[in-house]
């Protein structure tokens, strides 16, 4: 779901909004996920 939002440019707040959840919460979740993505890459 997250991913589906950041796709269609949606700020990380709207994001929060969107799932319920603190924006402190989605920006680590987006961190994470980058992080695992250039692991991946490597």
């Amino acid at each position: 779901m997250i991913a589906q939002l950041i796709a269609k440019k949606h700020a990380i707040t709207s994001i929060a909004e969107a799932i319920n959840k603190d924006k402190s919460v989605v920006s680590r979740e987006i961190k994470r996920k980058y992080k695992a993505d250039l692991a991946q890459k490597n």
